[in-house]
């Protein structure tokens, strides 16, 4: 039997039912969802000696020294006021694929530019064992939110390996349970002054990350409010930058202006006095939930270098990376309530060079659609 190619098609079935009804003394939830497989793109290769198991839009376990396993996400939309408690499989159907497989162990990842790290050689104790690996077939990760919409994040794994016997089992049905009890918290709402344009995008942001979409219902707060530090407006799109550099992206602000998405310019300086906060970035995080909240913007552009407009660190891997995901992810849980981007330009010919390329790659609207209403706060007031 041929390793190089196992034709084995991994289709996620998407039967889902919700039933709501009293856990013990309290009022309770209980999600059902059926995963079933059938028979098309799963494959083998092989590297060093190992076999490797490759899953058509799936990811892998990563732990080092362990069998490098395929796993998949799946993002499910849950009841407003549900907390998840636990996730178990009620029912499996399994197939058990023909042949011996030695299973690649994991590595550590490695980054881009560092010298080549040593092999992490397999776990003994794993590999010699005659105990499915993993263990369980289903995970519970963590529960977010995004737009009042609760999320239940769990890890289906649909491959077992009995390492000294060198077997691989697939599950070709899964059957989930999810239980939650009621008493939920949102991190996060739609702004009570969201347009109806940027509602229509959180619906699709959120229907099409999770595997029920029909199940999905967008929350507003309206007991969150705004501050008296911005004036009244909508604004769809916010460039953030130094005093130095706004006048250079008055050129785009226009130009969104008349594509019909309304921009203005905001200065690091204007920020740091009227927005409380430790650091400067957190000065500039509460800055972009405050007009996500009163203008209902969705849209960020960080307009320099970290030393004009400080980035954040956040933890992956166990190491402290430079990101910008501390301004989009307000509640840090790894969903991005807004849009946020950075223009990496450190001198004036850097910023006219990008706006004239973002001008280039876009047509010019016609004129009937030019308006007005674009400001710049912070600069030259």
């Amino acid at each position: 039997m041929s390793k190089s190619k196992l034709s084995f098609m991994l289709l996620v079935i998407l039967g889902f039912v919700i039933f709501t009804y009293p856990l013990g003394s309290k009022d309770g939830y209980q999600i059902r969802y059926m995963a079933e497989f059938s028979l098309e793109d799963l494959t083998f290769k092989r590297l060093m000696g190992y076999d490797i198991l490759i899953l058509e839009d799936g990811d892998w376990l990563a732990e080092p020294g362990k069998p490098m396993l395929p796993v998949k996400e799946l993002r499910i939309a849950i009841p407003g006021g549900m907390e998840v408690k636990r996730v178990y499989v009620t029912d499996t159907q399994i197939q058990e694929i023909e042949g011996e497989y030695n299973i690649f162990p994991a590595q550590p990842p490695i980054r881009i530019g560092s010298p080549d790290t040593n092999f992490v050689e397999l776990d003994e104790n794993i590999y010699t064992s005659t105990q499915p690996y993993p263990t369980e077939t289903v995970e519970l990760v963590y529960q977010s939110d995004l737009a009042g919409q609760s999320i239940a994040h769990v890890l289906i794994y649909p491959v077992q390996y009995v390492p000294a016997e060198r077997k691989v089992v697939f599950y070709s049905s899964l059957t989930l349970t999810i239980e939650g009890v009621d008493g939920y918290q949102c991190g996060d709402y739609l702004s009570p002054n969201v347009s109806e344009k940027n509602i229509r995008t959180y619906e699709k942001m959120v229907r099409d990350m999770v595997v029920n979409p029909e199940d999905v219902r967008l929350k507003e707060n309206s007991e969150r409010g705004g501050t008296s530090a911005l004036p009244v407006g909508l604004i769809d799109h916010v460039i953030i930058t130094t005093d130095s550099y706004a006048t250079y992206y008055q050129t785009l602000v226009n130009w969104h202006t008349r594509k019909g998405i309304k921009d203005t310019v905001v200065t690091t300086s204007w920020i740091y006095a009227n927005y409380s906060g430790s650091t400067n970035q957190e000065k500039i995080r509460n800055f972009i939930i405050d007009a996500n909240t009163t203008w209902g913007t969705l849209y960020f552009l960080i307009g320099g270098e970290n030393n004009n407009v400080p980035f954040e660190y956040i933890n992956y891997y166990d190491e402290n990376t430079p990101s910008d995901q501390y301004y989009s992810d307000f509640d840090d849980d790894w969903m991005h309530e807004v849009f946020v981007g950075r223009a990496t330009a450190d001198n004036s010919t850097q910023i006219n060079t990008f706006v004239s390329k973002v001008l280039k790659y876009e047509k010019d609207p016609p004129p009937s659609r030019l308006s007005s209403g674009c400001f710049t706060i912070g600069h030259g007031s």
